[in-house]
């Protein structure tokens, strides 16, 4: 397999590719190292390794598009665990609080070009890996994780946008792109699943081959959490829980060959030391610096208060931390102090005193308060895996106490207890639901992108926005099924209207 530094030169070379295919048709040049459809370049080993990292890139360009910044937490403030500023510049990051978004807000564009264009890089592989010459294990491995990465942002636009377009093939330009109509859901999910399946068949490596980059658990993952999805709103399609649970569990059960699992410290899980932990299924993995825009811009800066010169994104609506029970995972979770100096003497302002008046997520406010970090964003845990398998096998009539046994491991390391090991703390068939499962999955994952989504696909939005503190952000107006997807960014429909 090519090695991690190898992957880091041959960056430039991807660069400078996509350059030359931008240049006009009068130069007369020698087009055979393009990396286009229709070149040769591509159907190389180095050729397709290039373009697999020009798939991975746009999820992680830092002001520009993708995820590795808080837009990834912005778009789901709509949930009851994320809001942001009342005030200051933080505008379009309201929108999603009060269910107000406009089609022109900046901060769907990241997502929505982010996702297109990690899915037209994989398309490039996809449409060219079975010509390509060179180490057919590795082209196989690259071509799998184009299927994964084509998967993986398909779920994100069918989480956000009720319809949406589908694009199966690269970068030959077709009229009929700007008149297609969208997709609906069961379209989109059909094809995540059928991405997944084909990743799975054609991945080499069952473990992940470097940092950053997807391993056949990550697809199982992905697979588990999608038909999850297809059994909740709008498709319900609740055949799907056994499917999921029947994913989750094998991938439960053979997670040493996978190489993930559980870390015992949920403490390990936020610190740069720890990064390629065993519970990063999926993960970002930056450069941190600032010369190419390749930094976390997640953590740090946009996850700190003001008052310690952070810039206040995003930051905790206060009925869900204050209805978080006390416990290790809850202490780690938030921020809810400072210590400053003031006059010469330094002084510990609680979060009630904060600029925001709200706690901040301490999980994310990484080593330093800068926006160009190296630690890696974890997209997909392991733990979630173990919530999806307990909510799938309860509602598809299965085994309750496996279901109770893989609920109580996540809330057994939410007390700093034993793993394996019953405690005081573990929950009883009795009180076992969806709704706890819920819960505890939403304190599991607090300040992450997962509340949101599980809100909209069980319909319980308007129930959590219900329960909003009076001095937290509220919704304008009424809130209904409308409120649940978000609207094609206009530059999009703007070219096509039939989006």
């Amino acid at each position: 397999m090519v090695k991690f530094e190898e992957m880091k030169k041959l960056i430039l070379f991807l660069f400078i590719a996509t350059f030359l295919s931008a240049c006009s048709d009068f130069l007369e040049e020698d087009t055979s190292t393009i990396m286009s459809d229709d070149s040769e370049a591509i159907k190389t080993e180095t050729g397709m390794f290039s373009a697999l990292i020009g798939a991975y890139k746009p999820m992680s360009y830092t002001w520009n598009t993708g995820l590795g910044n808080s837009n990834t937490q912005g778009v789901c403030c709509g949930d009851d665990i994320l809001t942001t500023h009342k005030a200051r510049n933080k505008a379009d990051f309201r929108e999603f609080d009060q269910f107000n978004v406009n089609d022109i807000n900046y901060r769907l564009q990241f997502i929505w070009d982010g996702a297109y264009k990690a899915i037209q890089g994989a398309n490039l592989i996809i449409d060219n890996y079975e010509e390509a010459t060179g180490d057919q294990d590795n082209i196989m491995q690259y071509a799998g994780e184009a299927y994964f990465l084509r998967a993986y942002n398909y779920f994100w636009v069918a989480r956000m946008w009720e319809e949406a377009p589908i694009l199966l093939h690269s970068q030959t330009f077709d009229f009929d792109y700007l008149t297609m109509e969208p997709s609906d859901q069961l379209a989109l999910y059909n094809q995540i699943i059928a991405d997944c399946d084909l990743a799975l068949a054609t991945m080499v490596s069952d473990t992940r081959v470097q940092p950053g980059r997807a391993s056949k658990g990550s697809v199982m993952a992905l697979k588990a959490e999608a038909l999850l999805h297809m059994a909740g709103y709008p498709l319900k399609q609740t055949a799907k829980y056994a499917e999921a649970a029947a994913v989750a569990k094998d991938l439960i059960d053979d997670r040493a060959i996978y190489g993930l699992g559980l870390v015992d410290d949920w403490a390990d899980l936020w610190q740069a030391e720890h990064d390629g932990n065993s519970e990063e299924v999926f993960a970002i993995t930056f450069l941190g610096t600032s010369q190419n825009w390749n930094g976390n811009a997640l953590y740090g800066s946009a996850n700190r208060p003001a008052d310690e010169g952070g810039w206040n994104d995003i930051c905790a609506e206060i009925t869900f931390f204050n209805n978080y029970p006390d416990q290790y995972r809850k202490d780690l979770t938030y921020k809810t102090s400072i210590e400053k100096d003031i006059d010469g003497v330094m002084t510990t302002i609680p979060w009630q005193d904060f600029e925001s008046a709200r706690p901040f997520f301490q999980k994310f406010e990484g080593e330093r308060n800068n926006w160009y970090l190296g630690q890696s964003l974890p997209l997909e845990r392991f733990a979630e895996v173990y919530l999806i398998y307990a909510e799938a096998e309860l509602m598809s009539g299965g085994d309750v106490d496996e279901a109770l046994e893989a609920l109580n491991i996540i809330v057994r390391r939410a007390y700093n207890q034993p793993l394996y090991t019953a405690s005081v703390y573990d929950y009883t068939a009795a009180q076992l639901t969806q709704d706890l499962i819920l819960t505890e999955k939403a304190r599991e994952h607090a300040g992450e992108w997962v509340r949101w989504f599980d809100l909209v696909r069980t319909e319980k939005v308007e129930e959590a926005n219900s329960t909003k503190d009076p001095d937290d952000l509220q919704p304008i107006g009424g809130l209904d099924k409308s409120d649940y997807f978000m609207p094609i960014p206009a530059t999009e429909t703007q070219v096509n209207p039939n989006l």
